[in-house]
């Protein structure tokens, strides 16, 4: 008897479920929509929402971790239209449930964009460049924003000041604001982006809907509150269902509500954050599939 293939839960970027003509459409939709804009992916646990969006992440132009945390083709190559999307796009992956224990989630998220973003060859080769320090700056400012951000909450605007004087006095004379904080974060973004019409950072957060509900609820405020701005674009991969189940035991309401009306006020409240929600379609070879897996 022929030894089976052993299966596992790794995401891939072999499309077996006959993806292509969606991960083409989002593409699309990605490269153009307005700025900024968040965008869910739901599907059920088990669906494939993370090979899908680590498909869509390959498609844009975006490279893949070396670690064997994602099935690679040893032949897997851009093409030369990822390779032009490459110039406008910067992408960033980030597993929101590795990062549920912290107190301020977007701060993670800030931190693994300026590590992430260090590592492109484009930003490589600006760093590279002695007359511009710019970029240098840029970098370890996403660092000192995220520890303003962790510290905002404090009484002593003292401390915050302190926290971001590397740069602050040259920019702001007071304490930083939730505006100044997000107008600092799209200087940073743009001198990190590429002068090229329609440049923009895309986002990946995976598994948001395996987080407790307390820290789903943190990362989606601090999106809402310090990255809704310009060349910004977020997808969330999640299962719309959780989440809502998750934002219905943190959010406030009056005692009388009933289930069904706290459902919908935590359903409007997603729907505030992430106005477009993408659901992934059925695959078409459904029966096929399944009977290869015995083959």
């Amino acid at each position: 008897m022929a030894a089976q293939t052993p299966y596992n839960d790794q995401p891939t970027l072999a499309d077996k479920l006959g993806w292509a003509v969606e991960q083409e459409r989002l593409v699309e939709r990605i490269c153009q929509c307005d700025t900024p804009h968040v965008m869910g992916i739901h599907g059920d646990w088990g669906s494939g929402k993370t090979s899908f969006m680590r498909q869509l992440q390959w498609q844009l132009g975006g490279d893949m971790p070396s670690d064997g945390s994602v099935d690679i083709q040893a032949d897997s190559k851009h093409s030369a239209t990822q390779k032009q999307l490459q110039k406008k796009i910067i992408t960033v992956w980030f597993d929101a449930w590795r990062y549920q224990n912290e107190p301020v989630p977007v701060v993670a998220l800030l931190q693994e964009m300026r590590k992430q973003m260090s590592m492109l060859p484009s930003v490589i080769r600006k760093v590279g460049k002695a007359t511009d320090i710019t970029v240098r700056y840029a970098l370890n400012g996403l660092a000192d924003i995220g520890k303003i951000i962790g510290f905002e909450g404090m009484p002593s605007a003292d401390k915050i000041q302190k926290l971001g004087e590397n740069w602050e006095q040259e920019h702001y004379a007071m304490a930083l604001s939730t505006d100044s904080i997000r107008h600092h974060l799209h200087e940073t973004i743009k001198c990190l982006l590429s002068k090229v019409t329609g440049a923009r950072v895309v986002v990946f957060i995976d598994d948001l809907d395996r987080c407790n509900p307390k820290a789903a609820i943190r990362l989606l405020e601090g999106l809402k509150i310090y990255l809704s701005i310009p060349n910004c674009v977020f997808v969330l991969g999640t299962n719309e269902r959780m989440l809502v189940d998750a934002i219905c035991e943190e959010i406030s309401a009056p005692r009388d509500t009933t289930p069904e009306e706290l459902k919908l006020r935590a359903a409007h409240y997603f729907e505030k954050i992430c106005t477009d929600i993408y659901r992934l379609p059925l695959p078409n070879n459904a029966l096929e599939l399944l009977g290869g897996l015995n083959q």
